[in-house]
């Protein structure tokens, strides 16, 4: 993306991922291309299975969206 400050196309994109998937962010970036800010955190859960950790995931999702604290672009 370009540093003069214009605001990307398709502006911030936030991304929640699970922790054990680590190709979400390189697989973005390939299909935003510069249009977009991508932002990201992880989902994190010590639930035993997949199923639990899932579960566990949209249970918290909204404290997971808060960890992106507001992002705006300036």
């Amino acid at each position: 993306m370009e540093s003069d400050g214009a605001r990307p196309r398709r502006g911030i994109v936030g991304i929640l991922t699970p922790s054990g998937n680590p190709t979400v962010e390189p697989e973005m970036v390939r299909m935003l291309g510069d249009d977009a800010v991508m932002v990201t955190a992880r989902l994190c859960s010590d639930a035993p299975t997949m199923l639990d950790r899932l579960l566990d995931y949209a249970n918290r999702i909204e404290p997971s969206v808060a960890t992106f604290g507001g992002c705006r672009w300036m």
